[in-house]
């Protein structure tokens, strides 16, 4: 992983985080970052001594990063960066589709209109982008807000693993230009949820995402 150079440790300063939470989270930025892509091998002796911890906590981030789909274990010993199989991005969206629906039908009416002015700055955001990257940052975070007003703590969270997912996903495996395709404008969106009724909101909605998928293309990012 290190290719053969002298890893520089890391002082894990104290927190209120575990260290498997901090472990966990800078290999997630570094698998989203594309420090760490498909076919990485990761010696966890390596990250112990990097993290300057013992291998319980790398352990366990490992083990957590496997549940979620980034990365697989082929022995004891050795964790490696899983490659991305179109039925894992396919089953990626299916649910993202699912979770984002249903929320919808749970902040319907009274939540969402309430929550109208700060809809209509992230949505306003996401259409006036430009770049690709930048677009998909305010996209994330249009669709997040939307899903964090249902208040389920669980869903939010399993919302939180799809997407951390999909970024993967994106990063390495899809890029697009804006500007050779067709984008479904947020605020349009965001009108028809507020304007609809509750089955007629959840169908604008599963339109919007069916048409987002445009963004994926097949070609390797050009990052």
């Amino acid at each position: 992983m290190h290719g053969g150079k002298p890893v520089e440790k890391k002082t894990i300063i104290d927190s209120k985080e575990s260290l498997t939470d901090i472990i966990y989270s800078d290999l997630l930025h570094k698998l989203q970052s594309r420090v760490l892509v498909p076919g990485t091998l990761i010696d966890r002796k390596a990250l112990a001594t990097e993290y300057n911890v013992s291998m319980a906590p790398v352990r366990d981030a490992l083990q957590r990063l496997t549940l979620e789909g980034f990365v697989e274990t082929r022995s004891r010993s050795a964790t490696v960066v899983k490659a991305i199989q179109e039925e894992d991005i396919y089953g990626a969206l299916v649910l993202r589709e699912a979770l984002e629906t249903q929320a919808i039908r749970m902040i319907w009416g009274d939540i969402i209109r309430r929550e109208r002015d700060n809809l209509h700055v992230l949505a306003a955001k996401v259409d006036s982008i430009t770049d690709i990257l930048e677009y998909w940052q305010a996209d994330i975070d249009f669709h997040r807000y939307l899903v964090s007003l249902s208040g389920c703590r669980r869903l939010i969270e399993t919302y939180e693993q799809v997407m951390n997912l999909g970024t993967f996903y994106q990063v390495n495996k899809y890029f697009a230009r804006l500007d050779t395709i067709q984008c479904d404008s947020h605020m349009h969106l965001l009108n028809q949820l507020l304007d609809c009724d509750k089955d007629e909101a959840e169908k604008a909605l599963r339109s919007h995402l069916s048409k987002g998928k445009a963004l994926t293309s097949l070609k390797k990012p050009g990052i």
